[in-house]
């Protein structure tokens, strides 16, 4: 149950399936998967407890690139946030505000760069059951937008054509 104080710590993993764009669609829409590692710690008062949410994931894109003007969105990415988990019998419920992180592309540019999203801003959230004290089956959304955009390491602010990840 969620009646208890001190420390809480959860390690997870978890396959997800959505979708990237960039909001011109220059970047076009495209289906992806992922496969998530994910740690969040905090401290219990009670039914609530606040928490660090850390995330990393490794992303592959479904479409083929030929659908998607010859581009590939595979990469990894790492997102880290901050967030209240409420606890009720054997639910809970967790939302987190990610702030952190970054997204790399595993294919470099036609020229030999790397390309990389940064300065993320979305949300987490997860439904959740617990099957036993340590296991436990969860539902998941989230949705993260990334307002940089660099190319071996010289940034550019596309804050107004953002590249998002839901």
């Amino acid at each position: 149950g969620g009646e208890h104080s001190g420390f809480g710590l959860n390690v997870g993993a978890d396959f997800d399936l959505g979708t990237m764009a960039n909001n011109s669609k220059s970047i076009p829409s495209r289906n992806m998967n992922s496969a998530a590692m994910s740690i969040d710690a905090g401290w219990n008062f009670g039914s609530l407890r606040p928490l660090v949410l850390v995330e990393y994931r490794f992303v592959g894109q479904t479409d083929e690139p030929a659908s998607t003007n010859n581009q590939n969105l595979t990469g990894t990415g790492y997102l880290v946030g901050a967030g209240l988990q409420f606890s009720y019998e054997k639910f809970y419920i967790l939302g987190a505000y990610n702030f952190l992180g970054a997204y790399t592309l595993t294919n470099k540019t036609s020229g030999g760069q790397t390309s990389v999203y940064s300065t993320p801003v979305g949300f987490t959230a997860r439904l959740g059951y617990m099957l036993t004290i340590k296991i436990s089956v969860f539902v998941e959304y989230g949705t993260t937008s990334y307002s940089k955009s660099s190319l071996d390491g010289s940034a550019t602010d596309i804050s107004s054509n953002k590249f998002t990840n839901s």
